[in-house]
């Protein structure tokens, strides 16, 4: 199987992880009155990943007789706030979140807790990780080594562009885990690296 064809299949069984794990949660850890409504926000749904997560969720939510409300907060963290303010406000059953970013995302999570609306956490953490009744993430600083492993497969030796995205600790545990990958290998260089905000359009422009 070629490397590019390995790293589809990874995807896919990772979006599958991902569904699979929020079925689970709602079917077992949701009370089942006669119709819920749930609201989602994702950093941005300028990203394939987040679509087909949204799309399967929304099956699964719709499927029992409930609503499913998804925001953009197009990588805004103040507008994430607003919308989780929001949700919070409608009394939504539960929350889903994928932070913009993990820190300022804290306090309106606190809020939703002493609210008690069970929050869910997606792809990636946040820095009071208790505050999440359930964190749906990849292993991602693996995912960082296996890039660099892949890389050097293919490259016997690289000059290298880090596209950050900082805010976030999935992308940061990205990073790190291709950053101890390369460690003390002289012929991968990091000659320069840029915020992209996970955005193809924002990296196209390094």
């Amino acid at each position: 199987m070629k490397n590019n064809e390995k790293q589809t299949v990874r995807w896919i069984l990772l979006i599958l992880s991902c569904i699979m794990s929020i079925s689970i949660y709602i079917r077992y850890n949701i009370p089942n009155y006669s119709h819920e409504v749930f609201g989602v926000t994702y950093m941005t749904m300028n990203n394939p990943f987040y679509e087909v997560i949204d799309n399967q969720l929304e099956k699964v939510i719709e499927a029992n007789g409930d609503q499913l409300i998804t925001l953009d907060p197009s990588l805004d963290i103040d507008k994430q706030i607003e919308q989780i303010r929001s949700f919070i406000a409608q009394r939504v059953s539960g929350i889903f979140v994928n932070p913009v970013d993990s820190q300022a995302i804290v306090p309106v999570l606190k809020d939703a807790k002493a609210a008690g609306i069970p929050v869910i956490v997606l792809d990636t953490e946040i820095d009071e990780p208790g505050l999440a009744d359930c964190t749906i993430v990849s292993d991602n600083y693996n995912a960082g080594v296996q890039c660099a492993l892949d890389m050097m497969e293919r490259k016997q030796q690289a000059d290298i562009i880090l596209l950050r995205h900082s805010k976030v600790l999935s992308a940061a545990q990205r990073i790190q885990g291709f950053l101890d990958t390369i460690e003390g290998k002289t012929e991968y260089w990091i000659i320069d690296e840029a915020e992209c905000e996970g955005q193809l359009e924002l990296a196209m422009q390094v």
